[in-house]
């Protein structure tokens, strides 16, 4: 069945090369080749560590959401199926060690675990991609693992209106699902304008079958979603004169999204089944509103931007179940929902190239001062079916509050081919938090201080790059308020633990890269991160209602992880007339961490050895056609065994190696823009897992996409 559709995916292309034969001139061609080299530019000439995607990177295979860029980056996990990539891993570290930057700006839609969910923004929305994997003091102390911003479409220097239309089709639900946006932008005089507005909306269907070998049983489970996202910006630019310029930024997001859970046979953590049955119907709404007013101002050799930002972000669920439970059934209802308010103001300032005595010197310092507010409201009721009031109720309910104040300092020292950037940022917080019977509040100040280099030969065709940055990884909002509460040996044990610390970090980061002609290259990088303090999850025991794992994060003294990644590139149209590249990467991480429960020294859970990403690309001009695939693979991840204060030892899930294939067609109609057809996990791969005896098999899907872009 695979060989058959990949058979007929190449005949359907090879088709439609029949359909032209003339020469012309491809507009969208030569705005994907600019955006490339400027790509290329900006990662030649930053002093460190970046990856920076493109229109044409983003444009690759049909993407439709962030995390289907992300997901091909050397030493990046990005996990979920097709249309619902959202959760990012970088460097082998979990959620709460990343930052996600929106336009430079963290937003305000943080989870429990301060991530903030990539499927609330379509692809289209976004211009450029920047990944820094040893962010300097400018980015903030709170990204060990690196650094992810998002720039958003923004004003242009000339009138442009763009169209982008889809149809999508997942094989594990019928029917056809329609996405679109549309921006115009244009310049008049001094006064400059964009106005963008997107709607996407997709259903889809996950399987996954279920076996225990050791007691013949098996079942599965059936989830069901219905998913829509709208957005909307609008961007104003205003030149007061040669020297300043006014930005206004407003972004608006409204993601809905429905599930219908289906399970007829109860998976345990003691990697067991049962023969339970659970349906629950869940519904979520996630809002998230962005404003931004910007001043930018140039005096001489000195830049600035100043900035004002408000952020509001509010999410709603609701939850429905209702499950087998001896003698009878428990029917239950979750309620939650949680506002975040965020308030930001900073400075940032810059002087261009001066010389101070054998250096050229390039100042770069910044004010940046915030307040996050944090509202989340949690209750859970449970009752026996044939009950008219509830059993139980609980209360998870509290209110955070956080201020953070930032002051750092930059130096670029360029000595010949030599440049080296000390830098230093002074970090004050204040974190105060109430629940219903307990508040607390702490306060501290960190110094953050930051060292990078670069060491360029032939015109920057070899480049060595190495820093060293010191961080601090806040902890994660449900692991340090104590309101969790789980029922273990009838005991009520709180899950939160407002004494966690935040997890410290020393990074130390080396690359070199090659320029092999004009487009082609490779690079090599290594990297090694230090932390102290981590935060790790102590196993404590059965949950005695859920039959579930109960954790308790604690500080743990060390933690280690390195690696490296080697990525490349070959331009083929240097050597010949073939329109033709190849890329990709490949990753290797290794950790070290103390285990909770034995203390004994072990990998960290859920993080994959290897990864690896290849794509190609083939462009036929004259017939006006563009052929791309790539694919992303990952070696077995695995979480592993727990132990309680018995000493009894619970088996952990063993992830099988996991690869997807997409691959697209573009079809260039005008000379303003494209059809295409895409395909994504094109072999229809499953996911298997391993939990003890019980095996677990994912069936993700295959995803196909219909699409019409038009730039003019």
């Amino acid at each position: 069945m695979k060989l058959f559709v990949l058979i007929t995916f190449v005949v359907i292309a090879f088709n439609a090369c029949l359909v032209a034969q003339t020469q012309i001139e491809l507009n969208e061609i030569i705005i994907e080749s600019s955006e490339e080299k400027r790509a290329a530019d900006e990662e030649k000439n930053s002093i460190q560590d970046i990856k920076y995607l493109s229109r044409k990177d983003i444009n690759h295979v049909g993407s439709k959401g962030v995390g289907e860029i992300l997901k091909r980056l050397p030493g990046i996990v990005v996990s979920g199926p097709p249309m619902a990539y959202r959760n990012v891993k970088i460097n082998g570290l979990d959620k709460e060690f990343q930052t996600i930057f929106i336009d430079g700006h963290r937003p305000a839609g943080g989870e429990d675990r301060r991530e903030f969910k990539l499927d609330r923004l379509p692809a289209g929305l976004i211009e450029s991609v920047e990944i820094i994997y040893n962010p300097g003091v400018q980015y903030g102390g709170t990204s060990p693992s690196g650094f992810i911003n998002l720039k958003t479409v923004d004003v242009p220097e000339k009138r442009q209106i763009g169209l982008n239309l889809g149809l999508d089709h997942s094989n594990t639900i019928s029917g056809f699902y329609p996405e679109g946006s549309f921006y115009y932008a244009d310049k008049k005089g001094r006064f400059a304008y964009l106005i963008y507005a997107g709607r996407s909306h997709c259903q889809r269907s996950d399987e996954s079958f279920l076996e225990d070998f050791s007691n013949e049983i098996s079942g599965r489970n059936i989830k069901k979603s219905d998913v829509s996202l709208n957005t909307a910006t609008t961007s104003l630019s205003y030149k007061i004169n040669s020297h300043q310029q006014l930005k206004l930024k407003l972004m608006w997001s409204d993601q809905n999204q429905s599930e219908l859970n289906s399970m007829d046979v109860n998976r345990r953590s003691q990697g067991g089944l049962g023969y339970k049955q659970d349906t629950s119907q869940e519904s979520t709404s996630r809002k998230l509103l962005m404003t931004q007013l910007k001043h930018e101002l140039i005096i001489g050799s000195w830049k600035s931007e100043s900035s004002v930002r408000y952020d509001w972000s509010g999410m709603n669920k609701e939850k429905d179940r209702i499950r087998e439970k001896d003698p009878s059934w428990e029917t239950s209802l979750e309620l939650e929902d949680q506002y975040l308010h965020l308030a930001n103001l900073r400075s940032d300032w810059e002087r261009s190239t001066c010389v101070w005595g054998r250096a050229k010197h390039h100042i770069k310092t910044g004010l940046d001062a915030s307040y996050n507010s944090r509202d989340f409201n949690r209750f859970a009721f449970a009752r026996v079916s044939s009950h008219k009031f509830w059993d139980e109720i609980e209360d998870g309910s509290y209110l955070l509050n956080e201020s953070i104040t930032a002051l750092y300092l930059i130096d670029e020292l360029e000595i010949g081919e030599n440049i080296i950037s000390p830098g230093l940022r002074i970090e004050g917080q204040n974190r105060s938090y109430s629940v219903a019977d307990s508040s607390g509040q702490e306060s501290y100040w960190t110094f953050l201080p930051a060292l990078h280099g670069k060491h360029s030969l032939h015109d920057q065709k070899i480049i060595y790059r190495w820093s060293i940055s010191r961080q601090n990884a806040l902890q994660p909002f449900l692991y340090m308020v104590p309101v969790l509460k789980v029922k273990h040996r009838k005991e009520i044990i709180e899950q939160g633990n407002p004494d966690l610390a935040p997890s410290r970090s020393w990074n130390y980061q080396a690359s070199i890269s090659a320029s092999l002609g004009d487009k082609s290259k490779i690079k090599i990088r290594s990297f090694f991160t230090d932390i102290r303090d981590v935060v790790e999850m102590k196993y404590l025991g059965i949950d005695d209602r859920f039959h579930y794992r109960v954790f308790q994060p604690m500080n743990i003294d060390s933690a280690m992880v390195y690696g490296g990644t080697f990525e490349y590139l070959a331009d083929f149209s240097y050597f010949s007339k073939l329109n033709f590249r190849i890329w990709g990467n490949y990753s290797w991480n290794g950790s070290r961490v103390r285990d909770p429960g034995s203390q004994e020294m072990r990998r960290m859970n859920d993080q994959p050895v290897h990864m690896t990403s290849m794509n190609a690309d083939y462009l036929m001009s004259k017939l006006k056609l563009r052929f791309s695939f790539g694919y992303t693979w990952m070696s077995k991840r695995q979480t592993f065994d727990t132990i309680d204060s018995t000493g009894a030892s619970f088996p952990g899930f063993h992830y099988n190696p996991y690869g997807q294939l997409d691959c697209s067609v573009k079809y260039y109609i005008t000379k303003w823009g494209y059809l295409s057809v895409s395909i994504h996990n094109l072999l229809n791969e499953k996911e298997v897992l391993n939990q003890g005896f019980v095996v677990e098999e994912i069936h993700p899907g295959r995803l196909l996409r219909f699409g019409l872009s038009l730039t003019m």
